[in-house]
């Protein structure tokens, strides 16, 4: 669909909202319960899950009894090496231009937008024209050594499994990454 041939106010609003994915319905959770208490406030909602999922790891390493932990760490031997370790010094090269543009047009349209909202496909289609900025943002932050705060962050979204979908248990979580984390 050509938009400058676009005389359909609706028409246009209407590839702009397919474009960034805002026609999509998603399913909400609109109830959760945690420990017999029934929580319906979304804030709740998303620092129950927050809870939750950075609680995983840490629940299950306390649970791991002493006999299990013996018997793979005894079973676990690393691996040797035949050359001698030695110091090295480690570098990032500049990226080009045209690696920018490549990756950019490499991306899968129909994945999810991270935190930015930019859609994979905006970045495709303008991909001749944002990957001079790109490349001279990424070439700064390797220069200077800072990373961008924004390219940090992840949104996590709870992904139901089965049974219950009251309990946080039956959620898995998945990070929605920024397109520049993807790429790394």
């Amino acid at each position: 669909m050509d938009c400058a041939k676009l005389k359909d106010f609706k028409k246009i609003w209407s590839l702009i909202n397919s474009l960034t994915g805002k026609n999509k319905k998603s399913i909400s959770i609109t109830e959760i319960t945690v420990d017999n208490n029934n929580i319906p406030d979304s804030k709740l909602i998303a620092e129950s899950f927050n809870e939750y999922f950075v609680n995983i790891g840490p629940k299950l390493a306390s649970e791991a009894s002493e006999e299990f932990l013996a018997k793979h760490a005894t079973n676990y031997n690393p691996c040797p090496t035949i050359d001698p370790i030695i110091d090295s010094t480690f570098y990032f090269h500049h990226v080009h231009i045209d690696n920018i543009a490549q990756a950019l047009m490499r991306l899968k349209p129909n994945k999810c937008t991270g935190l930015d909202k930019i859609p994979a496909k905006v970045l495709r289609l303008s991909a001749d024209i944002i990957a001079p900025s790109l490349t001279y943002i990424f070439n700064l932050s390797l220069d200077t050594g800072i990373y961008v705060d924004e390219w940090k962050r992840a949104q996590v979204i709870p992904i139901y499994k089965s049974e219950d979908r009251r309990k946080c248990e039956n959620y898995r979580p998945i990070s929605i990454l920024p397109i520049c984390k993807q790429k790394e």
